[in-house]
């Protein structure tokens, strides 16, 4: 019988392949969290909801794993931002995938299948639509395959929420609050709702000024904190440009993969 990890970023789709696991009379036999430090409340609020919804099932709990030092923490210290911010993705591996990958190296049904020569499936919340995505999956390791369990099921993301909905949970975009990838609606939608996250942010953002490089801020191609002084001198109005050409899907961090 082949392993079934399922990586569960706390979003939309992850939580939709859970509760699509459960309406066919299966499931995975585990499903880890890797823990920024920096998720959304409502991410958290989502993740503490599941947990409870799969163990009322007689699933085992949420495998919760995370470095010692939080992402925010990390890029204070180091007076830089987010690696997303400059264009690359060095966070979500230090944060999401290597936390992953010290956690299943020590996974004792991990280790009897590669062991006795087997392979453990990582799923992944892929829906249907997000071809660019799925159709550039990794090719099978010496110690890994890959499963889109939405993708087969032909789900999209509207599919998943009403899945979700279905067992009365209510997940979101899963991103970290200081996402560099954050449209501007987001980034004020934060500013109004939540007003401690959005000064922490842009702590980060004045702290990693004397480096930003040839980028602007922390939304990469703009300053949250400028965005912010700017808003207030006339009032936030939503620019064409925001949402042109953006799709709601949850922040890439919560993809990677295991080696």
């Amino acid at each position: 019988m082949i392993l079934r990890v399922l990586k569960f970023g706390g979003g939309v789709e992850s939580t939709g392949a859970i509760c699509g696991y459960q309406e066919r009379e299966d499931k995975p036999d585990a499903i880890v969290f890797a823990d920024t430090g920096g998720e959304i409340p409502r991410t958290y609020a989502n993740v503490d909801a599941v947990d409870a919804l799969i163990q009322s099932w007689g699933w085992e709990p949420i495998v919760r794993v995370a470095e010692k030092k939080t992402l925010e923490q990390h890029c204070l210290d180091t007076r830089r931002m987010p690696s997303v911010s400059y264009g690359r993705k060095s966070c979500s591996v230090r944060f999401k995938v290597e936390p992953f990958e010290r956690w299943i190296k020590g996974w004792g049904p991990a280790v009897a299948a590669w062991t006795a020569g087997q392979k453990v499936t990582v799923v992944i919340g892929y829906n249907v639509d997000e071809v660019a995505r799925w159709s550039k999956a990794p090719p099978p390791s010496a110690r890994f395959t890959y499963d889109y369990p939405l993708v087969a099921w032909k789900w999209s993301r509207e599919d998943c929420l009403a899945a979700c909905h279905r067992f009365r949970l209510d997940p979101c975009k899963s991103a970290c609050f200081f996402c560099g990838s954050a449209r501007k609606p987001e980034v004020r939608h934060l500013r109004e709702d939540a007003p401690g996250l959005f000064a922490r942010a842009v702590s980060m953002e004045r702290n990693a000024r004397p480096f930003f490089g040839s980028i602007q801020g922390l939304g990469k191609r703009f300053s949250w904190e400028e965005m912010a002084d700017a808003d207030d001198r006339q009032g936030a109005l939503f620019e064409p440009e925001d949402e042109a050409g953006e799709v709601d899907i949850d922040c890439e961090c919560h993809e990677g993969v295991a080696t």
